[in-house]
């Protein structure tokens, strides 16, 4: 899921942009920032400044 205020869909390059905040929420990690792009094509989602990531994954023997 993603979600933001305010975006623009430029619909010949298959990309969305955005200058507002942007929150990214799957069942793997939930990120936030600002000054974004989506990629449709690669499915990708850039974030320019404020990023924060929050993972939900285990890393077992991570620290050792």
């Amino acid at each position: 899921m993603i979600l933001s205020p305010t975006a623009t869909v430029l619909t010949n390059d298959a990309v969305v942009t955005g200058d507002s905040t942007i929150r990214v929420i799957n069942d793997d990690f939930e990120a936030t920032g600002t000054g974004w792009r989506y990629e449709y094509k690669t499915k990708k989602t850039l974030m320019k400044k404020n990023v924060r990531v929050v993972l939900q994954a285990e890393f077992k023997d991570f620290l050792q």
